[in-house]
Formats: structure tokens, C-alpha cells, sequence
């Protein structure tokens, strides 16, 4: 009866695998976002690392990668040597060795991670092979906003690589020499101007949003007048306050 019982135990605990971070901070848990694209998942999706099956670091990749199997049924995970499935590795088109290289694949399509296992890099392919199109998110320029090309303290170069590792595409549009909105446009950034918007410009921006666009806006301490006008229309008071 007891090895009856066991048995049972055994085989319900196979079957429904379930983890509980005891940690207060919670490092081992995926984040929040991860957790929902996990469950949003809705066509299978193979993750394969290229490694020598004797490496040290095989145990804690296992581990990572089990919490996503964990979380979503729709992950497939794999573990392969290259040296000994060198006609695998070549499919992939991998450089050299092919060591710790890691694949997202699904329906034949992948993405391929060569800067080492983190959850960012693992998610942000997860979301970059399961997206069916690419957006396109625009840059206001012309008023000393912020450069998505620099890497300099006025710089968001870090800001557009983080959306790019998410498969938007980053682009920049000057609306006073184009004189038109971009329509390929799914968002807008205005980001920390330091002068007026010319009054043609707000008013394309204006009837973008009135037509269902999107828009971010960045703004630093004391606002340009011409901005605290345009966010009162939609009901929005901006303030001197300093935290």
C-alpha cells in the first residue's frame, strides 16, 4: 500500500511540476513580462543551446531554461554538442564551434542569441520570432529632443537597441521639413524638447492622436508654454513641481 501510494505521488508529481521562489526578492522567478508572453504563447516554440555537454555551466542553463518549460507548455527545450551533431549545428548556419550559441525557433522561423543567456535576451527572442510584422516607432527631432544615435548623456542610443531587441523598428522624423506624418507610424516619441513644436507640427500630432495614433511624451522640469497648452485639450495640467 505505502509503495502504492508513493508510486502515485510520484507519478501525479511528474505530470504537474510545480516551483516556489521562497526568495523575498524573488530572484529566481521570470519577470512579470516574461511570465505573460509565456502565457500568451500560442504556437510551440523550440529553444536549442549549442554547448559541450560536459560544460560546467550546463547545470544553471538547464535550470534557466526549465522555468520558461515550466511556466508554458508551448517550450520545447533542447541541449546540444555541436562536436557531436556537427550536421545540426550547420543547419543553423553557426560560426565556428557553434559554442553557446542558443536558438528560438518556430514554424522554421528563428532567432538566434550569441550575447550569452539572460532573460532579456532569451525574452526579447521569444517576442522577436513569435511576431508576425514588424512596428515602426518614430523619433520627433528638431527641437533639441533626445538623439536615439547617440550614446552621450543626451543620448537614447540604449533606449532604441532595447526596442530594436524587440523587434520595433527605430526611426526619426523632423514634422516641420516633412511637413506630413509618417503613416507607416505606430508611435510617436517626443522626447525632452527643448524648444517650441511649431504650431503645424502640434497640430499633425493632434490629429494623429484624435485618429486612434499613439504618442510618448518626455518632458523635462518647466515645459515649454506651447506644450502645457496642448496637454490641456486633453485634459492634462502640467506643474513646476520638483521631485
Amino acid at each position: 500500500i505505502v509503495l502504492g501510494i508513493l508510486s502515485m505521488i510520484n507519478f501525479i508529481g511528474e505530470r504537474h511540476n510545480k516551483s516556489k521562489d521562497m526568495t523575498s526578492s524573488q530572484v529566481h522567478s521570470l519577470s512579470e513580462q516574461t511570465v505573460n508572453i509565456l502565457k500568451g504563447l500560442e504556437k510551440e516554440i523550440k529553444i536549442i543551446v549549442f554547448n559541450k555537454s560536459n560544460d560546467p555551466e550546463k547545470g544553471r542553463i538547464d535550470e534557466f531554461i526549465n522555468k520558461y518549460a515550466y511556466t508554458s507548455q508551448k517550450i520545447k527545450y533542447e541541449y546540444t554538442d555541436p562536436d557531436k551533431n556537427p550536421g545540426k549545428a550547420k543547419s543553423y548556419n553557426l560560426e565556428s564551434d557553434g559554442y553557446g550559441t542558443i536558438i528560438v525557433e518556430v514554424e522554421g522561423k528563428s532567432e538566434k542569441i550569441t550575447t550569452g543567456l539572460t532573460e532579456e535576451a532569451l525574452t526579447n527572442a521569444l517576442i522577436r520570432v513569435v511576431k508576425e510584422s514588424r512596428k515602426n516607432i518614430y523619433m520627433l527631432q528638431g527641437h533639441g529632443e533626445k538623439d536615439p544615435e547617440k550614446s552621450d548623456k543626451d543620448g537614447f542610443s540604449s533606449a532604441k537597441k532595447a526596442l530594436e531587441g524587440q523587434s520595433y523598428i527605430v526611426k526619426t522624423v523632423n514634422l516641420a521639413v516633412e511637413n506630413k506624418f509618417p503613416e507607416d507610424c505606430s508611435i510617436i516619441i517626443i522626447a525632452g524638447p527643448q524648444s517650441n513644436l511649431f504650431p503645424q507640427e502640434l497640430e499633425m500630432i493632434d490629429k494623429y492622436l484624435n485618429n486612434g495614433g499613439r504618442a510618448f511624451f518626455l518632458l523635462d522640469p518647466a515645459p515649454a508654454p506651447a506644450m502645457t497648452g496642448f496637454f490641456r485639450k486633453w485634459g492634462v495640467k502640467i506643474g513646476e513641481d520638483m521631485v
